[in-house]
């Protein structure tokens, strides 16, 4: 496949700079063109009593994203790459979606300013459910919660050390070969399955282990694409109530420096909302997060 097209959709400019640095360095894997959008939320220029329109404010609005974009533009003409710059007013969810399909790109890149709590981005969650392209959520800097202070964090060089969480379902399968796209950025991964407490819960001693020695044999095997490339790589088997907690943990025992997971296919958004991994993740983690459909 290759990743010669990509697709910025910039809503908060204090990170998106840093996201453009990371999506530069792309080039080392096939990247051609870089499109930057903003969508300029319609509510904000839409029509008010006795006013109409806000034609002035859409034209500033519009004018400062394309003065910041065209300043953007000379990174990504030194790294001499195609870009495109798009500024829309809309519905962002609508436009994004939109526009990717009609330009084709390879992955879609969106932000995620800070932690947001138990409420994830409605536009966050709806984009990484909709989109039938990779989404990126990019995080530049967020902060990690401690008992006693914030540890702020910086994801550079994101995909130098990946951590690929896998069910060993097809859309697992379908983000490992994706992340393969990136091997020549790749330092060294892990390939982690977390079993639920709950489904050894009923089993004997020599069940459990029975099942923990498959799963292993699942990960090395799943693992193998990698191997094949001269990529450093190593498995990681772990059990608890809770598996983007563990994800969690693991990724920051390992210092990695993205969670890359594959997009569940029946009832994405219904399993979201009922606790799954994605969402707990999109909810929790201070790193980027690939999204592969």
């Amino acid at each position: 496949m290759g990743i010669k097209r990509v697709l910025f959709a910039v809503s908060y400019w204090e990170m998106g700079y840093k996201g453009l640095l990371e999506i530069i360095t792309l080039k080392k894997v096939g990247l051609e063109e870089i499109y930057l959008l903003h969508v300029i939320p319609r509510e904000e220029v839409s029509y008010v009593p006795f006013s109409g329109f806000l034609k002035e404010k859409a034209i500033e609005l519009k004018e400062a994203a394309k003065l910041k974009f065209q300043d953007w533009e000379k990174e990504i003409k030194k790294a001499n790459l195609k870009s495109h710059i798009l500024i829309e007013i809309g519905d962002p969810i609508a436009k994004i979606l939109e526009i990717a399909e009609e330009i084709a790109v390879d992955m879609l890149v969106i932000g995620k300013l800070k932690k947001e709590g138990i409420f994830v981005s409605e536009r966050t969650l709806e984009l990484t459910s909709r989109s039938k392209v990779p989404v990126l959520v990019y995080c530049h800097s967020l902060l990690r919660e401690q008992e006693e202070k914030p540890i702020p964090l910086e994801n550079v060089q994101i995909f130098r050390t990946p951590i690929l969480a896998t069910d060993f379902s097809e859309n697992s399968i379908r983000a490992r070969d994706f992340l393969l796209n990136f091997k020549s950025l790749i330092q060294k991964i892990y390939v982690v399955n977390i079993i639920k407490s709950e489904k050894i819960s009923a089993l004997k001693e020599e069940e459990i282990q029975r099942l923990e020695e498959e799963r292993r044999n699942r990960l090395i095997k799943f693992l193998e694409p990698y191997k094949l490339q001269g990529i450093e790589g190593d498995i990681f088997l772990g059990l608890g109530e809770d598996p983007s907690q563990e994800i969690l943990e693991f990724v920051r025992e390992k210092e990695g420096t993205l969670i890359v997971l594959g997009k569940t296919s029946k009832g994405f958004l219904e399993k979201l909302f009922v606790g799954s991994v994605t969402l707990e993740l999109l909810k929790k983690a201070e790193f980027p997060l690939l999204i592969v459909p």
